[in-house]
């Protein structure tokens, strides 16, 4: 879980570490929480044994080991977003299982693999096990998904240019 704040699913990642004793959980901050924040990660995750608190870090190492991001947000808290982690997670070949919500699902690999909102943590748990089940093919359809949403800087400039109208040859609108 990337972000571990309340909004976006704490308290359901720590359900399904408690439901699922055999996976392994990592609440990795992103944002800086601050120290207080911290804190109380790591007293949370104290009372989990399968659940690790990492700090702010370098970004390559955010999904080192990732085997599949959780996304499980809050549509009243997150509203509309679309959260750049969920497809650098899926470019890398992470697949994401997410609550649900318009932000989320438009950056979704998989509609498979969106959870209904208020979803139990056992609802979760099955989704995960389904990832587990055909892990290759998941991890592949995130790849190409984000490879398509990801457009190179050529591909941007074309797209701004057609947009505005810009002779490519005049460089002028």
């Amino acid at each position: 879980l990337v972000n571990p704040i309340e909004s976006h699913g704490l308290e359901l990642a720590l359900q399904l570490a408690d439901r699922s004793p055999e996976r392994r959980f990592v609440l990795q901050e992103s944002w800086l929480l601050g120290p207080d924040g911290l804190d109380r990660l790591r007293e949370l995750a104290r009372l989990h044994p399968n659940v690790e608190v990492r700090p702010k870090g370098a970004r390559s190492s955010v999904f080192a080991d990732a085997r599949i991001m959780i996304a499980p947000h809050s549509a009243a808290a997150a509203g509309l977003s679309r959260p750049r982690v969920a497809l650098e997670a899926q470019l890398l070949g992470i697949p994401m299982v997410a609550t649900d919500i318009p932000g989320l699902a438009s950056v979704a690999a998989s509609s498979e693999l969106l959870v209904p909102e208020h979803a139990s943590p056992e609802t979760w748990r099955d989704v995960l096990q389904m990832v587990d089940n055909d892990y290759d093919r998941y991890c592949e359809e995130a790849r190409r998904f984000a490879q398509g949403e990801l457009a190179d800087s050529t591909a941007l400039w074309s797209q701004f240019a057609g947009a505005c109208r810009i002779d490519e040859q005049s460089d002028e609108l």
